[in-house]
């Protein structure tokens, strides 16, 4: 599924804050494999698929429009857009914004060479030191869960971990052997071994790192709670008749 921009950005964000009957999300930078805009203006990605489907099970249309991020947390606040998806529940945020039912998880994963399946069983993820030589490349500044933080407070650990900005090039470097393991977001892994045509030398280790709930997130100027109750009622039902499930098993591959 696509979503297609407002033709009227700024007579839409000109709007005062109140209930419209077209809810506008805004989206940032692409972020693969959730979202991404294309040459024509439209909207692809897992993230669309799923918002897309809660929006037509809950009967309320939507608008998407590209905003970085800091902007649109900003309108979010006042009303002069209507939604955020990716969001995770905070203290500081609910105070202006309502939370959805949370609609997929935030998965954080490794990734390994598929020929070395089996060799790192793990409970945690601190047992890579168990491994002698074994190393885990990340991306500094990233969140990866309380696991990776155990891991990058523990001076006994720190010659494990390689730190290399881009996935791409994380990816790269383990299929050549110079690293053993890759940790990231789930979808963005699979998505980004797959572009790169690595999907069956790489594999996904068992171990999960972090899981955590992820939630639209609604402006309290200009969605009220009767909407955002449409919304969760609309994401029960397609969790119980399997509609979210199967979109996400979609982009598991």
């Amino acid at each position: 599924m696509r979503f297609f921009p407002a033709v009227l950005i700024l007579l839409a964000l000109s709007l005062p804050a109140q209930e419209r009957s077209t809810l506008i999300v805004a989206f940032g930078n692409d972020w693969v494999p959730y979202y991404a805009r294309e040459a024509d203006g439209s909207w692809s990605g897992l993230e669309i698929d799923l918002v897309g489907a809660i929006f037509r099970e809950a009967g309320i249309s939507i608008k998407a429009i590209p905003l970085p991020t800091p902007r649109a947390q900003d309108y979010l606040k006042t009303g002069e857009i209507d939604f955020l998806t990716s969001a995770s529940f905070t203290d500081g945020r609910n105070g202006y914004a309502r939370f959805s039912e949370a609609y997929r998880d935030e998965t954080v994963a490794i990734m390994i060479r598929a020929a070395d399946g089996g060799r790192y069983p793990m409970k945690r993820l601190r047992d890579i030191g168990n491994y002698p030589g074994t190393t885990l490349a990340f991306q500094r500044g990233a969140w990866y869960g309380p696991q990776f933080q155990e891991v990058l407070s523990d001076p006994a650990l720190a010659d494990r971990l390689v730190d290399t900005l881009g996935l791409d090039t994380r990816l790269k470097m383990l299929a050549a052997g110079r690293v053993t393991m890759v940790i990231g977001d789930y979808y963005a892994l699979v998505a980004a071994a797959k572009a790169q045509g690595l999907s069956d030398r790489l594999a996904v280790h068992p171990l999960t790192v972090s899981e955590e709930p992820i939630h639209l997130m609604f402006s309290r100027e200009s969605v009220s709670a009767k909407t955002v109750g449409k919304i969760d009622a609309a994401i029960g039902r397609l969790k119980k008749n399997g509609t979210l499930e199967a979109i996400l098993n979609r982009w598991k591959r």
